[in-house]
């Protein structure tokens, strides 16, 4: 199943580390970083939130 990791650089509460591991283990997945968000890229960077979701669901 393709499965899209939104993960934030900034996240104080789920460190970006958080994304490879699960990355890892998740088969068939991919990272997508967030630079300048904290805990909320849908909130901090929801431009970039939804081009890259829309992204991922056409493929």
């Amino acid at each position: 199943m393709p499965t899209v990791i939104f993960h934030r650089k900034k996240d104080q509460v789920c460190p970006y580390e958080f994304a490879g591991e699960m990355n890892k283990g998740i088969a068939n997945s991919r990272i997508v970083p967030f630079e300048n968000s904290g805990h909320g890229s849908f909130y901090d960077e929801w431009e970039k939130f939804d081009q890259e979701l829309l992204v991922f669901l056409k493929s």
